[in-house]
């Protein structure tokens, strides 16, 4: 062995998915599999399609998710944390834009006291009024201290451009709303969200055998499970750049945020896009992190991000920078996408980023949790986690010459939203 020779190493072209694989529960609810060797323990993680689109009133679904482990017919809120408390579970549900999702880790061993009490809290919450009044107190609390944040205040403004103001996802979030919600609003919502459509879907992952298959069978399978809501839309606007300043008094720092609305997740070109903005400002190595960050001295971090929500997606840079330097900020960002419209990236470059965002794939289905996790997401956007090999391939075959003409197509800071909050 020549020790003055580095080893041969290679990228992978194809990541082995074999540990998934699909069951139909006797209701028809799709269960995934992901199954691995390892010591006993089980994670679940059952998605419902009752996220903020699907509110009657805004705030409902995120204080409906927060509700359900707060009582039952038969339990008090306490009651079922001791229980699940009791066998070494950690239980949660939580909303998001579009979807609900209720997440279990435990050992193998425990799912047969486990499995009828979550069945009962998801058939029976019944959102006793002290809990609501509690779950709303500490909802404002939080909410007070968020709209102090410089950061929350743009995010939320952000949001606000980009899907408009009456839309499910654009309203500005607002302690007076929790006040119009009733106990009625939030039983009305998981009666209609929270009882299992055919398009819901549990992926289980862990040392998963047959026993834990009858046992979901036996409890999750005896749900009752309806027609599902279908396919969901969410159109992003596509008005006019604006840009809001919202200056806060003696604010050390100013929060920025710059985007607009960017492709769907099925189009031709989102793969390649994602590649372009690791280059920007995707990874700690970005070139909005070497200018703004290592070379000015303007912020502790930027990173940059295509979102994808169902039909479209949004792309932003998100930083926090020294009051003083908000307006060079803007001016370098601006900078470095003229850079990438007008300069080719540099094969060294390139390769260091096809690198680091192969790593990120392989790491994503690395273990069973990893692995769950990267299949949820993909499952939500009605996508087969096959996909991935697809991403694996774009990136060996994107060039320099096809991202020159993506940031051409796609980085135009003057068609770009601006927020500025500090």
């Amino acid at each position: 062995m020549n020790r003055q020779l580095a080893p041969l190493s290679s990228l992978p072209r194809h990541l082995s998915l074999n540990a998934i694989h699909k069951e139909k529960l006797a209701n028809n609810l799709s269960l995934y599999v992901v199954e691995a060797n390892t010591e006993d323990l089980f994670q679940l993680n059952l998605v419902f399609k009752a996220g903020r689109y699907f509110e009657s009133k805004r705030m409902l679904a995120g204080l409906c998710a927060n509700m359900i482990l707060k009582g039952t017919k038969n339990k008090k809120a306490y009651e079922i944390a001791e229980n699940f408390d009791f066998y070494g579970a950690a239980v949660k549900f939580e909303a998001n834009m579009y979807s609900a999702q209720l997440s279990l880790y435990c050992l193998c061993s425990e799912l047969p006291k486990l499995l009828p009490l979550l069945i009962e809290v998801i058939e029976d919450a019944n959102f006793p009024l002290n809990e609501i009044k509690k779950a709303k107190a500490k909802t404002k609390q939080k909410l007070a201290v968020q709209w102090k944040k410089n950061a929350y205040i743009a995010n939320q403004e952000f949001n606000q451009i980009l899907f408009g103001k009456d839309h499910a996802f654009g309203y500005l979030s607002n302690a007076s709303y929790l006040e119009e919600i009733s106990q009625n609003d939030l039983l009305e919502h998981y009666k209609n969200y929270f009882s299992l459509k055919d398009d819901n879907f549990a992926i289980v992952a862990g040392s998963i055998g047959k026993a834990e298959i009858a046992l979901l069978q036996k409890y999750l399978g005896s749900l009752s499970c309806t027609e599902g809501a279908g396919k969901l839309q969410s159109k992003i606007s596509t008005s006019p750049a604006e840009e809001i300043r919202i200056e806060i008094p003696k604010a050390l720092q100013t929060a920025v945020r710059v985007g607009k609305a960017s492709l769907p997740i099925d189009h031709p070109d989102f793969e390649n896009l994602q590649i372009l903005n690791t280059i920007l400002g995707g990874y700690f190595g970005s070139r909005l992190m070497s200018n703004i960050r290592e070379e000015k001295g303007y912020t502790y971090g930027i990173y940059s991000f295509v979102n994808p929500i169902m039909d479209c997606s949004y792309f932003c840079i998100s930083t926090e920078v020294g009051s003083q330097y908000k307006n060079q900020t803007l001016d370098e960002i601006e900078k470095e996408m003229n850079r990438l419209k007008e300069e080719p990236i540099s094969e060294i470059e390139l390769s260091m980023v096809k690198n680091y965002m192969i790593g990120q794939l392989m790491k994503s289905v690395d273990g069973p949790l990893n692995l769950s996790s990267t299949l949820k997401n993909f499952l939500i956007f009605d996508l087969e986690i096959e996909e991935i090999n697809k991403q694996l391939e774009g990136i060996h075959k994107i060039t320099a010459q096809k991202l020159q003409e993506l940031a051409q197509k796609h980085l135009n800071f003057n068609e770009m939203h601006k927020v500025l909050v500090g």
